[in-house]
């Protein structure tokens, strides 16, 4: 497999408008990678990358663009990630988050490349909490259900090369128009509004800065199949916007707790989807951040963009 300039591994990501696409951009050394970023609308970001629109339902755009580049690695951040949107549109969501994953494979055939596929803790059904990797899967909605599909098409076709990593992220976003969790909590309180926080719903949030860095690293080893690359916390939506309140200093009582039960969603989460990163830990030979750890960064990657 041959290197791009210069000895540098040639880095393709799809999604690259996308929170984690554009991390990962700006994660990858320069001296490292050469990076192409892949969306459908490349223009409205300007990642430090070369960028081209390409649709991943578009499999002739996508084969073109492979076969010109020729990636070391790919990493597949493109999805359809709104599990309200995908519920309501299951068609779209099987096309966008199962048909194109399928597309890429298809192109990377003949390729040795490694291949990065981002997945998510919403393939459990949430009973059981502090997941790992062996554990058995029952996605509950459309979103996880087509996410598990995708898993399972990797791990038939291209099970050698192939890196499935099951997260859940946050992040300061390029797009103001599509903001993460922890952005979406901010506005609220920076507003005077209080927001509602789920006591019975835990994950095990990371920082996308933490995320792609441990995605690169594990992505020039020699490891395939599935690995949880999350916080090493688990916690509750609750205890995470208080946290992030404290931090920023924001009054607690705007904070609210809640019962999942008690707000009419309309899809119903699972309550404990917290993932084992022993496996992730053992790999990087690193620990796992930890809740503050990541809240601490986006605190201060805030400041350094509002100081810039």
């Amino acid at each position: 497999m041959k290197n791009g300039e210069q000895g540098k591994s040639r880095l393709l990501i799809t999604g690259v408008t996308g929170l984690l696409g554009n991390t990962l951009v700006r994660e990858a050394a320069p001296s490292s990678y050469e990076v192409l970023g892949i969306a459908r609308q490349p223009a409205k970001a300007v990642p430090p990358c070369a960028a081209q629109a390409a649709d991943i339902l578009d499999a002739n755009a996508l084969e073109k663009i492979i076969s010109s580049f020729q990636p070391n690695i790919v990493v597949h951040t493109a999805a359809m990630t709104s599990v309200d949107r995908c519920q309501a549109d299951p068609q779209m969501a099987e096309l966008i988050n199962v048909k194109g994953t399928e597309n890429l494979l298809r192109c990377l055939t003949d390729s040795p490349c490694r291949f990065v596929f981002l997945s998510t803790d919403s393939v459990f059904d949430g009973r059981k909490g502090n997941y790992t990797e062996e554990d058995p899967v029952a996605p509950l909605h459309v979103y996880g259900k087509t996410k598990r599909k995708a898993e399972e098409l990797i791990l038939k076709e291209r099970p050698k090369s192939s890196l499935i990593i099951r997260t859940a992220f946050y992040g300061w976003n390029v797009l103001p128009d599509n903001n993460s969790l922890a952005e979406w909590i901010l506005s609220n309180l920076q507003e005077g509004k209080p927001f509602k926080g789920f006591v019975d719903l835990l994950f095990s949030p990371i920082l996308t800065n933490h995320l792609a860095q441990g995605i690169l690293d594990l992505a020039d080893q020699p490891v395939s199949g599935i690995v949880h690359l999350a916080g090493s916390e688990g916690c509750s939506k609750y205890e995470f916007a208080r946290q992030l309140a404290s931090l920023f200093g924001f009054r607690q009582e705007l904070i609210i707790p809640v019962e999942s039960r008690n707000v009419k969603l309309k899809v119903t989460r699972p309550r404990d989807v917290t993932l084992n990163v022993e496996k992730a830990q053992q790999l990087l030979e690193r620990p796992m951040p930890g809740l503050l750890d990541g809240l601490r960064l986006f605190q201060a990657l805030k400041q350094a963009v509002t100081t810039s």
